[in-house]
Order: structure tokens, then sequence, then C-alpha cells
């Protein structure tokens, strides 16, 4: 989170302290300050009622009628008058606005000496800074927090001090949001280098946060094992402390905690992670504690169902339903919509369809009628499940019915979330057509999807134009139209052939054992050796379980396909390849594999 809307009011209300004090003091000296001062009261006042437009006003007639005077405490008023004039302009989504607002306190008072000013053009820098992030310019976003640490970096003034922190702590989002993530470390570690063993509360916040987002970079970096000792100084520096902004940092640190912990499989110390967070903050009535225990709840369940445990991750699931599943505090909203889907997905996995569908109605039930992006993403999703459960069940009409319920409801959006459940609900409707023993108007989705999105570059939607593409050919094959069924895994092969998303490269490698497939049916042997020489060159060294299934599976089409060719030692040479790959594994596909090739050899062996 940045320092943001928060500070700003909390700067504001710092600035109408200091200027009560300050009017006290220069009523003999200043008569004009008393005329000021109720002005700038009066657009503080309107400020704090939220009517912004009007102080925007009134700053503006402090500025217009003081802005010239050379007094000191006329110009501190002056000064504060730019600067919440440029927060008045944030508050109304006029972001160009309030960085002209600071620049003008940056251009007049810039090289001020005086503390009470440099207080003014240090936040005025700040804030120049944040705004500049709302406006999407973060390169001119960093170089905003640079001038305030350059400026001011050396001060022992606290209230600089705290600008300094929170601008080294800012800079590292702008630079996480450029993808840079090592710079950003540096920039956290800078906030910890220089401020780690202060006591005082603003800044003791600012190095909490800076070691919480520290661990998150360092997960985007891959650097799961350093993620975990961020969160663990997080802990070790806090998490005796009672007051409330840090209690949520260390809760949000044992998460990310156990976050980084799964990425490193480790699944069960995760749980742990998480139970810490349960443990701790559970009975908390803060509603910025309670998001983040509904939160380990849930990453506690699919934790759970990572350990192929799904009864106790429906029973973490069903904690933070019971917790939280009637606030209606938006955030928590979102991680139950959440935690309500991820129960019908481990309901399915422990082969439960029947109360799947029942808590994905649920979803749709409580959540249907939200216009919340982020909830109709979770209603999309409960929905594409719903059918298939359904299909599991083998009730593809109704499949079809709950496909064309999302297809309904969140078809033709232009959220990228939401064009991906579109794709992935049009694939799977033609899957359960397909089901249905309708090839023909399944082939005629499939051709829906890679219509409305064969063009996209987002890899996300490139693998379900993918995919419908592999299962329009297989329909075909089921048509018995072989040729254009290796024209459909010709197309794919084009388009996506050369890919480095693992994804995309599992598809790759399904279409060329599949087109290996469709050209033995043509009777074109030594194509379909081919073809499948082809995923055997491309993937045969992959450690990727999906791509060794593939690459088992082209294998044994392979040595079918010699044996047709009357190549019988060859034949039984591929499928010992086969058995002396795969024979040790344990997964159900591989060892399905290993039985065809060992059943193929014998075979071949007594001609």
């Amino acid at each position: 989170m940045k320092f943001s809307l928060k500070y700003l009011i909390l700067a504001l209300l710092v600035f109408l302290g200091a200027v009560v004090a300050l009017t006290v003091k220069l009523i003999p000296a200043y008569p004009d300050a008393i005329q000021a001062n109720a002005v700038i009261a009066n657009a503080n006042a309107h400020m704090l009622s939220g009517r912004h437009s009007d102080a925007v006003a009134a700053y503006d007639d402090v500025i217009t009628r003081f802005g010239e005077r050379t007094e000191p405490a006329l110009k501190v008023q002056v000064a504060r008058a730019h600067f919440n004039k440029g927060t008045a302009l944030g508050q109304l989504k006029r972001h160009t606005e309030a960085v002209a607002a600071y620049d003008d306190v940056i251009a007049r008072f810039g090289e001020s000496n005086g503390p009470a000013l440099q207080e003014v053009v240090a936040t005025a820098l700040f804030n120049k800074g944040t705004a500049l992030g709302q406006l999407e310019r973060p390169m001119e976003a960093v170089a905003a927090y640079d001038d305030v640490i350059v400026r001011f970096g050396e001060s022992t003034e606290p209230a600089l001090q705290v600008q300094v922190a929170k601008a080294h702590f800012n800079k590292g989002i702008m630079l996480g949001q450029l993808k840079q993530h090592t710079e950003a470390v540096a920039a956290y570690d800078d906030v910890i280098r220089r401020f780690g063993e202060s006591t005082e509360p603003a800044l003791q916040e600012v190095v909490a946060r800076a070691h919480f987002n520290k661990g998150t970079a360092l997960g985007q970096l891959q650097r799961p094992t350093e993620a975990v000792a961020a969160s663990d100084d997080v802990t070790a520096r806090f998490g005796k402390s009672t007051e409330l902004t840090l209690q949520v940092q260390v809760a949000k640190a044992l998460v990310n905690k156990g976050t980084a912990l799964g990425q490193l499989k480790q699944h069960t110390e995760a749980v742990a992670a998480y139970d810490d967070v349960i443990t701790r903050f559970g009975e908390s009535t803060e509603p910025s504690l309670q998001e983040v225990v509904a939160r380990a709840l849930f990453n506690k369940g699919t934790a759970l169902g990572q350990l192929q445990r799904p009864t106790e991750a429906v029973a973490a699931y069903d904690d933070a339903i019971a917790r939280f599943g009637k606030s209606t505090e938006p955030a928590l909203q979102e991680v139950m919509a959440r935690t309500h889907f991820n129960k019908g997905t481990a309901l399915e996995q422990d082969n439960q369809p029947e109360k799947a569908i029942a808590v994905y109605d649920d979803v749709i039930r409580r959540y249907g009628k939200s216009t919340e992006p982020a909830l109709q993403v979770q209603v999309a999703k409960a929905l594409f499940h719903k059918g298939g459960a359904l299909g599991q069940l083998k009730r593809p009409t109704e499949a079809v019915a709950a496909f064309d319920d999302m297809l309904a409801r969140f078809g033709k959006r232009t959220a990228l979330d939401l064009q991906v459940q579109e794709a992935t609900a049009l694939v799977n409707k033609g899957v359960a057509l397909g089901q249905d023993n309708q090839p023909e108007k399944a082939i005629a989705v499939f051709d829906d999807v890679i219509r409305r999105f064969g063009e996209s570059t987002e890899p996300t939607l490139q693998v379900w134009v993918a995919r419908a593409l592999v299962n329009k050919g297989a329909a075909l094959r089921q048509l018995q139209r072989a040729p254009e069924a290796v024209a459909a895994y010709d197309d794919v092969i084009a388009r996506f052939g050369k890919s480095t998303e693992p994804a995309l490269q599992v598809e790759v490698a399904g279409v060329l054992a599949n087109k290996g497939l469709a050209l033995g049916q043509l009777q074109r042997p030594t194509e379909a050796v081919a073809a499948c020489d082809n995923v055997i060159a491309r993937f045969g060294e992959s450690t990727e379980p999906a791509l060794q299934v593939w690459v088992a599976r082209a294998l044994v089409i392979k040595g079918a396909e010699l044996g047709q060719l009357k190549l019988h030692t060859e034949a039984i040479a591929v499928f010992d390849d086969v058995i002396s790959r795969y024979g040790k594994r344990t997964e159900p596909a591989l060892q399905e594999l290993v039985a065809r090739a060992r059943s193929a050899k014998a075979e071949l062996s007594r001609k």
C-alpha cells in the first residue's frame, strides 16, 4: 500500500494545528495573519467536510491575497495553501493540476532554510510523486521521490525524516510497477538501513511496510528463501507490538511467508505460517486485521489442497465463511467469494461434485448481482466450474446451460479476467457438446473462441485459443474428417509453435501427438512418425510433468505406427524407450502409457 490518502489527510490536520498555534503567537505583530488564518480555516473546513472544489477556491483566495507577502508567518501560510490546494485537487482526481500546485510550492519555497517551509516542500515533493503515480507516470514519480531524498536525506528533523523514509518506500513501489524488482528491494533496504533502529512510531510503520514489501518483491524475483527471511524480520522486530498498524504488517508478513513457503513447495510449513496469523489475530474485531485473517484461512485451504488434504481444506474454507461470511466489507466480500469458490474446487478434488455444485450455486446466489469486477470474476468462475462438475456427472445438457449462463452474464466484457473466463467457458461448452454427441455444434463453439480471441497477444487467452483448436481437431476426428483435423492441429503449430510459455508448450506438444494420431487414421504412418518425433525432439528432455505425458504418448503412437510399417524391431525399441523413461513413475497417466507400451511390445514380440 502506498502512503497516499491517509498521509495527505494526516498532513493536513498537522498543518491545521500548526496554523492555529502560529496565529496565537502572531496576533500582536502580524494582524494580516489573523485574516489569512481565517481564510485557511474556512478552506480546511471545506476540505474536511468533503467540499473539495470549495476548498480549492478558498486556498486560491489565500494565495491571491497574500502570495506576494514576505513576512515569514504569511509565507508559511501561503505555502500551506498551495500544498492543501494540491491535496484537494487530488481528492477531485485532478492529478495533473495537483502536480502543478505542488510544483508551485517547490518553485516558490524550495530554497528556504526555515524548518516549517522545508517540511511543506518535502511533503509537496512526496505528494507530487504520489500524484504522478496516479497519472501512471512512474519514472517521473521516482524522480520526485529522489528529489525528496537528495534535498532532505541528511536532515535530523523528525518530520523530514518521515518524508524521506516514505519517499524511499514509495520509490520502491514505483520501481515494482516498472518490473524493476531488484531496484525496488534496494529502495526498501534503504528504508531499513536508515531508519530501522528508530523508535518513532511513524518511522517504525514505514520500516515494517518496507520489510513486508521487500518480501513481496523478492517473491516476484523468484527468491522465496529470502522472502521468508524478510517476513521473519517483520515478525522479529514488531511481533509483540500492540500498535494496530504494526500488527497489520506482522499479519501480512506471516501471510507472505506462507506464500513464499508455498513457492518452495513447503506446504506444511506454509500452513503453520497461516495458523500463526489465525492464532495471533483471529479474535480481532479490527477490519484491517480481519481481512488478513480471512486471507490466511483462504491460503491455508489452498496449501492443504496442494497437500492433497481436501477435507481439511474444506474445513479451513468453512472456518473463514463462519467468521466472515456475512461481512459487508468489500475487501472481505472478495475474500469470501474466493473462499466459497475454492471450497467448491476442493469438494471436486474430493470427488464430491454434487456438493461442489451446491457451493458454486451459493457463490452465484450471494454475489451474482454485484457490479464489483473482482466479485464478477468469482461468479464467472463458479458458473464455469459448475459446468465442469455437471460434465463430470455426465449431465452435459446442464453443463452447457451453466456455460451459457456464464456467457450471457459476462460474455464480450473487456476486462482480461472476464475474457479469460469467457474463453474458458466457451471451450468447455464445446467439450460438453462433444460429450453429448453433438460434434458439429462443438466445432461451431470452438470456431467462436478462435474468432473472438485468435488475434490476442495475451498468453492466458492464447492458451484457450490453442485448446479450442485442439478440441476442434478432436471433434473433426470424431466426425471422421481427419484432413480437417490435421489442418486444425497445423494451425496451432503455426500460431504457437515457437512460444516459450509453458502452458502453450503443453498445447503444442498435445497437438503434435494428436496430429500423429490423425495422420495414422489417414493411413499416412511415415508422416505420423515424423509428427511424434517432433514432440520427442522438442520436449523429450523436459521435466515438466504435463509435457512428459505428451512425450510418452507420442512415443507410444510412434511405436504403433512403426508397427503398421512392419518395422517391428524399431517399434519394440520405441516401446522399450517408454518403459525405460517412465516405468518407475507413479502418475496414473504415465502408468497407463507404460502399460500400453508393455502390451504392444509383447504383441510385436510374438510376431
